[in-house]
């Protein structure tokens, strides 16, 4: 069971660091985000500048390329447990109580019920890989946001 997981896993990190915009992948702008967090854990945005691929959508496993540009940050309680991969920038990331800078290849696990924020540093925008694994007991379906907040690039 853990092989076809981590095939799909380094699959979805290929994808995300070896082009721009994945093929078959949607861009949905920022105002998407409204302020609430979603049910597949994708939090506010809290600026327009921010850029989000859908690589997969497939239950239970989300996959989301993120790019952050200044002064957008991310900060939620995560509904499933969170794997964070920085593809490239540096980024202040707080996971609970611990709180680090880190860079292009470091990877993060956020526990599901632990707050955490990322913010980027510097001039050049963040881009990281989100993975969202929903905790079995409390998973719902991923669905797609409503047709009138997608935006097409």
């Amino acid at each position: 069971m853990r092989r076809p997981f981590a095939a799909g896993c380094a699959l979805t990190v290929l994808l995300a660091a070896s082009c721009r915009r994945p093929p078959g992948a949607r861009q949905v702008r920022a105002a998407f985000f409204s302020g609430e967090e979603t049910s597949f854990g994708i939090p506010d945005v809290r600026t327009r500048e921010a850029s989000l691929w859908w690589l997969e959508r497939s239950y239970p496993l989300a996959a989301y390329r993120v790019e952050l540009k200044e002064p957008v940050f991310l900060q939620l309680r995560t509904f499933g447990t969170l794997r964070l991969l920085v593809l490239s920038g540096r980024l202040d990331l707080r996971v609970g109580p611990a709180a680090t800078v880190v860079g292009a290849g470091a990877y993060a696990s956020v526990p599901a019920g632990t707050s955490y924020r990322a913010r980027p540093l510097g001039k050049d925008p963040a881009r990281l890989l989100v993975w969202l694994m929903p905790d079995r007991q409390n998973a719902v379906p991923i669905e797609a946001p409503p047709e009138d907040a997608r935006g097409e690039r």
